[in-house]
Parts: structure tokens; sequence; C-alpha cells
């Protein structure tokens, strides 16, 4: 049995039989005013191409005319294409011997022939039955005990309408915040130190208890504070704005790499120390498994200081970033088309002006707990902390989307919208089929709508939000020939609101303060502390600040308080100390020490090897300093006076 649109087409070409010799106007939506020839059935078909959006209602693709352009379309054509006769799309609103449309019991739109003609009569309760046919082939054709879908339209939410954009908590005294290191204490508190000087002191002593070599650095150690981890913040900070080769060479001789901030701010060796010993977490309490234990403690911390500055607004997005790193590790990963390739994943949920709000680590396969899968499990875990949760609306990517998903998200009365992939379970078949550029089609089943739009390539948009359909609207933006960009309002607000964590990993790679190590541990703690933490600083302090300031401006002012800023303690004054000069006498073999004082100043021209054998070797030390130093009486009065 021939098809409705082929029988259709050979009753147009009887019509129009009278003018083989005449061109029929043919219109499609593409760019340009270049014009086709085409020879099918004995008819001289021109196609002009011009700009034209189509919409899609009900499965019935209606071309808009653009009032501009409105003199160059022939109203009186029934046919719309851009090939041949043999794939023209019939439209019958334009078309004479139809009459108005009516709806089926289904509410789909009914187009009956009204000529006189016998041939034609015949047709008519065969085209009505076809209809039907395949209006029932497009709705019927989905996964059972699914969703009954339907077309898309525009509706008024059932829930409280939540409008409200990020604000800052009213505990905090925005009058009081001054320069950057004001908003940065607010996230890097006294708490967050304390613990980092902790886990520090600790990880340090385990390990002088393991042992050293002889001349190690290491025995230098001793207990750092919280102003030592801020000047050591305070260098980090600055050594991601001023690059050079190697570490060591910010402590160089030579003046060409010489750094006088950093150099007077702290020793080489002492940076290193701490560089070596930073911790985080206290590894006699590691639960064995547990494989983010180094990072779980300090990450806590870090987010509930993010979410006691600001409240998060309607509009969230999720989206994943990657922390540079080679080495071996379990759940190291490889993503092809990111800038970073190799590395640990972290999953955040950002506000659209880049504040992150929640973070969470990716720590390889087996994390899985729930039957919806990976994707769906890292959505709600991440919206766990949002309160209240009615009314928001979640933007992410199409490894997030899924039917199950947006169920959920709707059962807490919040809404989604992302990309989909075409191949997801439950998918209306309707939506597999070709359509051409500029043109919109939608299903609507149980407050999920699935919207396709065709540009360069098919999209396919998933969404619970009532204020999306399948139409398209003005961008405000015209292409470089003049016309009008169209797009669906999902598709626009989808793009202004994903790019939240896209600018939050944006600013934190400019200056990043990421080095090459084995830890990966230490990677993702500085990612965090000095990236995120920082970046969430400055979002903050350009909301509340008279005059807004760029990153890099933010981080060097950033630095100079850190180097700067020290806490007032008060020391009670303790009781000199005496110190009591022994000299060995009377017979006996007595064991020679190198003279500390002659090896220090010995040591400020030459290297340590060369003091060593120029030190001056005395048999006399000092019974009341650590490990009995040796000192000649000159030294020992310089060296304690």
């Amino acid at each position: 049995m021939a098809t409705r649109a082929q029988k259709i087409l050979n009753l147009s070409r009887q019509n129009v039989s009278s003018r083989s010799g005449s061109d029929v106007q043919i219109h499609n939506r593409q760019a340009g005013n270049q014009t086709e020839k085409f020879q099918a059935s004995g008819l001289s078909i021109s196609a002009s191409r011009s700009q034209e959006k189509k919409f899609c209602y009900n499965e019935v693709v209606q071309p808009v005319i653009p009032t501009e352009y409105s003199s160059d379309y022939d109203f009186s054509d029934p046919f719309d294409s851009d090939d041949s006769t043999f794939d023209q799309t019939f439209n019958p609103a334009k078309c004479d011997d139809f009459e108005s449309s009516s709806d089926d019991e289904k509410g789909n739109k009914i187009y009956k022939y009204t000529s006189n003609s016998d041939e034609n009569s015949d047709i008519e309760a065969e085209n009505e039955a076809i209809d039907n046919k395949e209006t029932d082939e497009i709705n019927v054709d989905i996964t059972p005990n699914m969703h009954d879908w339907g077309h898309t339209s525009t509706g008024v939410s059932a829930f409280k309408m939540f409008t409200s954009n990020n604000f800052i908590d009213p505990s905090i005294d925005v009058t009081d915040i001054k320069p950057p290191i004001d908003m940065f204490q607010y996230v890097l508190n006294n708490d967050v130190l304390n613990s980092i000087v902790t886990e520090t002191n600790r990880y340090a002593a385990q390990k002088l208890l393991q042992g050293y070599t002889p001349k190690s650095r290491i025995e230098f150690w001793n207990c750092t504070d919280r102003n030592e981890i801020r000047k050591f913040f305070a260098v980090l900070l600055l050594m991601g704005m001023t690059k050079v080769p190697s570490i060591n060479l910010y402590w160089p001789k030579d003046k060409m790499f010489y750094n006088e901030f950093i150099a007077t701010l702290i020793p080489r060796d002492r940076f290193l120390l701490l560089l070596k010993f930073i911790h985080f977490s206290n590894n006699e309490e590691a639960i064995s498994g547990d494989r983010l234990h180094k990072t779980k403690k300090i990450l806590s911390m870090l987010l509930k200081n993010y979410n006691s500055i600001i409240k998060p607004g309607r509009i969230l997005t999720i989206d994943e970033t990657m922390v540079p790193y080679r080495g071996r590790l379990h759940f190291r990963q490889y993503i092809p088309n990111k800038s970073h390739k190799y590395g640990v994943k972290l999953y955040k949920m950002c506000s659209p002006d880049g504040f992150t709000f929640n973070m969470k680590v990716y720590a390889g396969k087996g994390t899985t707990t729930t039957e919806f899968g990976h994707s769906h499990e890292i959505v709600m875990q991440l919206l766990e902390i949002i309160e209240p949760k009615e009314e928001r609306i979640i933007f992410g990517d199409n490894f997030y989307s899924s039917i199950p998903l947006v169920e959920s998200l709707y059962k807490q009365k919040m809404f989604y919208c992302g990309t989909l992939r075409s191949n997801r379970k439950g998918i209306p078949q309707g939506l597999n089929h070709k359509i051409k550029r500029g043109e919109v089609i939608g299903k609507e089943g149980d407050s999920i709508k699935i919207i396709k739009w065709v540009d360069k390539r098919p999209v396919m948009m998933i969404t619970s939000d009532p204020s999306y359909d399948a139409t398209v609207i003005s961008t405000g933006q015209r292409n470089r020939i003049g016309f009008e960009i169209l797009k669906p309002k999902c598709i626009i607000d989808y793009n202004k609101a994903k790019k939240g964590v896209d600018y939050s990993d944006q600013m934190s790679s400019y200056h990043s303060s990421i080095r090459k190590g084995l830890k990966w541990y230490r990677k993702v703690v500085f990612e965090l502390i000095l990236g995120t933490t920082v970046v969430n600083a400055w979002v903050v302090y350009n909301m509340i600040a008279q005059t807004k300031i760029g990153i890099f401006q933010f981080r060097k002012e950033l630095a100079e308080s850190l180097a700067s800023r020290k806490d007032v303690v008060q020391v009670p004054l303790a009781r000199k100390r005496i110190h009591t000069f022994i000299k060995p006498e009377g017979p006996g073999r007595k064991k020679r020490k190198p003279c500390k004082g002659c090896y220090q100043n010995l040591r400020e021209t030459l290297t340590s090897r060369e003091a060593d054998k120029k030190v001056r070797r005395v048999i006399s030390f000092c019974s009341d300093c650590p490990n009995l130093p040796g000192f000649c009486l000159e030294c020992f009065n310089k060296h304690h006076n």
C-alpha cells in the first residue's frame, strides 16, 4: 500500500499537470540565495534557499516566516522541500483543497481533502486511517510500563516558587571585609590551620622515629605553627604567579632568578621540610579500604566553610574536573577531552557565577551502591547539602542525564535540565527520526519532556521544568549573514548555567600552585586550598566589594597579607638560662668536635664539605645546649651573649 505522502504527491502532480512548463517554487530554511534546478517527473522545480525556522506541533512542521523577508515566500505553495519532489514535506495549512483541521481522540491533527473529484474522494477515508495508524506507531513505540508520551506544552510549576539568587549568610558582617585576606580567612580559618599544623607535626614525628640518614635535613626539623603555615601558603601562591624551571631557583645566589620576597620570607631548607611533611590526616586512624582517608578530613572542613559563607540560589550545575597526576594510583583517570588527560577526577556542584558548594573525589570502581548507576548516585550525593530543595533546577551534561534521575529529583520537588544521549533507555522512538536543521520536536510524559533540536548536529535535551517546550526563541544575536539566531529556551538556559564549573576551573588554572610530585593527596589538597578556595573567596569578595578586582590581583594581595599576618600570643617571661663552658682536663682520650661557631662562619663563604675540612676542632663544649655541641671559648661567649 502506498504511503499517504506518496498519494498526496501523485494528487498534486495531477493538479499541476496543466502547467508543465511552469516552475514550482520550493522553500527551505537554509541560509543564502542560491537557486538549484531539479528535474523530477517532467517538472522544473526551483529551490530558493532562504532563512526559515520550523516548529513542530503535533508532528506537523510549520514554517515561521520572518517579517522582514516575507516578500520572498509563495504562500500558495503547499510544499516545502530542499531536495526534490520525492522528498517534499506536505503542509496542509497552505493548500486550498484542504479544509480546517479537527482533532482525533489522541489530540492529533487530521486534515481532510475537499475536492469534488471522484478519484480524490476515494482516498479520503484511507488518508484518515493512515494518519491514525502512523500516529499510533509514534506514541506507542516506547518501553512498556514507563511513560505515556505526548507532545510538549508550556505549563506552570506545581511547586512553591524559589527565585532567589546566591546570597551571603546574614551572620557575616560584610562591612568588616576590606582586603582579600578578610574574605579568605572565613574559609581557611583557624580551625583548618590548626588541623594542618597538628597533622603536619604528627606526621613529622612519625617519620623521625623511623630514622634518617646522616646529614639529612630532617635532623633540623622543629614543630611548625599557624604563622609559618600562612607563610608557606603565601610562598606557594607567589610561586604560581612567578614560574621558574626548578624550585631551588627561588633561593639562588644568581641575581637573575633571585626572588627577594620569597628568600627573605622563609629559608629554602625550611620550605622544603614543610613541603615534605605537610599532612592533613592521621595515618594511624586510617580505615582499611578507605582510599580517600588522606583528604576526607580537610575536604569536609572546607566544604562546611563554603556553605557557611553563601547560600545557593535556584540554579545549580554539576560537572567534573581533573587534578593533574601521572603517578601510580588505583583511581587515576584518563579523560582525553580534558586539558589534563591523566589525574584525579573531582565532581563539583557550582552556581553559574563559579562558586563551588560541594565536591566529591572519585575513588574508582566499586564505590557505587545504588541500582541506578554511578552518575545517578553522584548527583544525589552532591545535592544532600542543599536545603530547602524545592523548586531548584539542576543542570548537567549527558553523563548524568537519564529518565530515572529526572524522576528522582522531581519526587524531591527539584527540576532538571540537561543534554541527553540518544541511546538512553526509555526514549520514545518518535524522536529518533531525522529532522532538518532548525526544526525542533518534543515528547512529554509524566512531567518529563524530551526535546530534539538540530543545529549543526542533533541535540537532545531532557527536562522536567514546565517552562520549557518544543519551540525556539530569539537569542538576541545574529549570525554573520545577518539573520536572527533562534534556539529552544532550554538550550539557552543550559548554556548560561553550565559555565559555572568551567568558569571555576578556568580561574583556578590561572597561576596554579600545583607542582610535580609523588604524593597525590598533596596535589588534591593544594588544588582545594590554593585553587577552589581562592576562587570562592574571590567570587564572594567581588559580590560585596565596591571595586571588583581580577584573580591575579586578588592572589597577589592575598599572598602579601598571608606573609605579614601573625597571631598575637602572650608568652610568659622565662628565667634566663645559664650555659656552662666545659673543657675536660687530665689524662685520658678526649673526643674532639667541630666548633659550632667557627663552622657557621665558614659556611657563609664555603660549601658544607669545604667547611668540614677547615673547621677548627676542639675538646671544649657547652653542657647545657642540645647534643652538647663543641665550642671554642671565643665562639662560646659570642653565641651565648
